[in-house]
């Protein structure tokens, strides 16, 4: 299958099929095209303001892991374990980026929270609802 994610903020699309992921401009003109290793299930961009941040590409993957990827250049950012080892079925961002709703094919959500957020030190890293 084919995964299609645009970004709410500059509009560049990414494209996932297979185990590779293409980044493009608003205006389709291919930026780059980059390997995750394996099979990808979902993709989605965060909501950062352009020029404040850096937006990232979560990709989802079969195996239940989560790749961060730049929206610039695709360039590798991080991995995110901790959610079961099952196939990852939706992902979402809150509308500050400041939290990741994964779900995955056996019904769990993990919501992840960025690390160093303030007003929240009572709350985990991570949330699972089952």
């Amino acid at each position: 299958p084919l995964h299609v994610a645009i970004s709410a903020k500059s509009g560049d699309v990414a494209v996932a099929q297979g185990e590779s992921v293409t980044l493009f401009t608003i205006n389709l003109y291919k930026v780059v095209k980059c390997s995750t290793g394996e099979k990808v299930t979902v993709i989605a961009f965060s909501n950062q303001e352009e020029g404040v941040s850096t937006n990232c590409v979560a990709v989802g993957l079969q195996s239940g892991l989560v790749k961060l990827y730049s929206s610039l250049d695709l360039l590798h950012l991080r991995d995110i374990s901790g959610t079961p080892n099952s196939p990852i079925t939706a992902l979402v961002y809150s509308e500050d980026s400041q939290n990741l709703a994964i779900a995955t094919q056996d019904g769990v959500v993990t919501i992840m929270e960025k690390s160093g957020n303030r007003g929240l030190n009572r709350t985990p890293k991570y949330v699972t609802l089952q």
